[in-house]
């Protein structure tokens, strides 16, 4: 919404572009029978979010799309 003000903006409108371009929903967190293309692309976002969001922000992030990136490597080992 708006212009992003701060670096955790910048870097949520990111990962928004990442899954609109790969066709990524935020369900698609939740899907153990996503291919390996999808899997990367979903683990590759996510891990970028967190990483760049800095600050209070970026844990809280991190501890969101962290359980959910484990839950995915856990289903594609």
């Amino acid at each position: 919404m708006g212009v992003p003000q701060g670096q955790g903006d910048w870097v949520a409108a990111v990962h928004d572009y990442n899954y609109s371009a790969n066709g990524l929903k935020f369900g698609t967190n939740f899907n153990p029978f996503i291919s390996r293309e999808t899997y990367h692309a979903l683990i590759d976002s996510n891990e970028q979010l967190y990483r760049n969001a800095g600050g209070v922000q970026g844990v809280k992030m991190g501890v969101l799309f962290g359980i959910l990136n484990t839950l995915q490597i856990l289903t594609h080992f």
